[in-house]
């Protein structure tokens, strides 16, 4: 019996200490998010295209949305000599090439099975450009699937003109109510636009890269390179970035649309390479990471931190609670272990209350609301539970490189 009690004493020490961190990473998200509940109106400023853009495209068998693609590019309120569109025609067997092609973008047909991925492809084709006589000062990552606002690359050209070395734009849906996959991927990300990218851009702290809808100045390629090694040449691209103390910008009104998987098992494929190339991160970068929180002791340093490894305080809040209800169940030793289980299950159901209560003002106020909306925040926590296996799964095959590609076939225009 004795032994028991300091099993339960231990597990509950642990427990305390485990919910203390997580609920101390919560409340720093949610008191950065207070910054983004308002947005601050722009200042009225005259501003001319000024740089000019590479624009590249990533595309492995896109014929369905390629031309759609450059076609949106093509219709941009941003002079047309001051950016050139270039695709990368990445393994392709499809007629990808010739579309893109007859619609006035410059191809590179690309062919290396043994090293695909995205991240291989853009490398080889900075190496290409670099090389190249098109004079750019910055270059702009699109994927195959993405539509773009007008004004998209005059607002990134605003960031890129106030000194910022790189702007990520604002991520948007093409299919948000497709399914109730689509639509949490939506939610999701409008939610993290406001919240999470654009308080940082108020705060001065570096907002993420999102995969797509970003440009990077030529000087920071250079000075940085591109050594990309994992699956997710975005995430792994952001933590070099802080790393090197470059700031990243957030653009609120570049706003390109993205196609999101439509099924469970697409998007299930989808998020465990983007977890395989997390936790790659975590391996290849923290040390580094928290070696520079200790010698900066910056809100940027710490910020970075908890970005490298809220993958792990997730799963770990999502075993804390079944492991607690477990204990609670099998030992049985007092009243105490149930207390604190309802007292858990009780703040959660405060907390997704609140939260959908809130998120539906957020995304109001975000021009995002619609009569889908309500059953896309009730269908959004099993979404978001679906994180808890694939990060698990994606930790232990983190060494897969293996890409998995995601068929877009929308036929969405602007």
């Amino acid at each position: 019996m004795e032994f028991i009690k300091y099993i339960d004493f231990s597990a509950n020490t642990f427990f305390i200490a485990a919910i203390t961190i997580i609920l101390t990473v919560l409340a720093y998200f949610f008191i950065v998010s207070v910054f983004g509940w308002r947005k601050r109106p722009e200042k009225h400023e005259v501003s001319h295209p000024d740089k000019n853009y590479a624009i590249i495209v990533a595309a492995h068998n896109e014929q369905s949305v390629i031309g759609n693609t450059i076609r949106s590019i093509k219709a941009m309120d941003y002079p047309e000599e001051k950016y050139g569109v270039f695709v990368i025609a990445d393994n392709c067997t499809d007629d990808t090439a010739n579309i893109a092609r007859a619609c006035g973008a410059v191809v590179f047909e690309r062919q290396d099975t043994s090293n695909k991925g995205k991240g291989h492809a853009l490398k080889w084709m900075f190496d290409k450009l670099f090389g190249s006589d098109f004079e750019f000062d910055a270059v702009c990552i699109l994927d195959a699937d993405n539509l773009v606002s007008k004004d998209f690359l005059l607002q990134i050209d605003k960031k890129m003109q106030k000194g910022y070395q790189v702007v990520q734009g604002y991520r948007d849906m093409k299919n948000p109510w497709d399914s109730w996959i689509t639509s949490s991927y939506s939610i999701t990300y409008w939610l993290a636009n406001r919240l999470c990218q654009l308080p940082r851009q108020y705060l001065g702290m570096n907002c993420t890269l999102t995969g797509s809808g970003y440009a990077v100045s030529v000087d920071t390629l250079r000075k940085i390179g591109w050594e990309i090694e994992t699956l997710t040449e975005d995430v792994e691209f952001y933590f070099q970035l802080c790393l090197n103390d470059v700031k990243i910008g957030w653009a609120h009104d570049a706003v390109i649309f993205d196609e999101q998987p439509v099924t469970l098992s697409q998007s299930w494929r989808q998020r465990t390479r983007w977890m395989q190339g997390h936790f790659s991160c975590v391996f290849l970068y923290g040390r580094r990471v928290f070696g520079k929180l200790l010698r900066d002791r910056s809100l940027q340093s710490f910020d970075t931190v908890v970005m490298l490894f809220y993958p792990f305080l997730y799963v770990m809040g999502s075993f804390l609670m079944a492991f607690q209800a477990m204990k609670t169940i099998i030992l049985q030793i007092d009243d105490t272990n149930l207390k604190a289980l309802l007292l858990f299950a009780a703040m959660s159901i405060i907390t997704f209350v609140v939260q959908n209560v809130f998120s539906v003002t957020v995304l109001v106020n975000e021009n995002k609301g619609s009569k889908n909306l309500i059953m896309g925040l009730v269908v959004l926590p099993i979404f978001n539970f679906t994180w808890v296996p694939i990060m698990i799964q994606g930790y232990f095959s983190r060494k897969n490189k293996n890409w998995a590609h995601i068929a877009h076939t929308s036929a969405a225009q602007l």
